[in-house]
């Protein structure tokens, strides 16, 4: 079973807070189609410039270990759609 959006809302925040050294507002959202998981976000595109990432992947993919690590996900996988 899926987190509640919500608490993903939650571990997110905190993650990118963490990474901005200060509060975040993350946009999570329900995707309209289950082949592509239960929930997408746009943080990466919205704040990689800000945290000095070459690009939004790369800010994704540690985004993405970080919230490995708070055993939130089964996986999580990353797109460029």
């Amino acid at each position: 079973m899926a987190a509640s959006i919500d608490l993903i809302k939650q571990v997110l925040a905190e993650v990118v807070g963490q990474m901005l050294g200060k509060p975040a507002g993350t946009i999570v959202t329900r995707v309209n189609n289950l082949v592509y998981g239960d929930y997408t976000t746009n943080i990466a595109m919205l704040i990689f410039k800000e945290l000095g990432e070459k690009s939004p992947m790369d800010l994704a993919q540690k985004l993405a270990e970080k919230l490995q690590k708070s055993e939130l996900a089964n996986s999580i996988r990353l797109s460029l759609l």
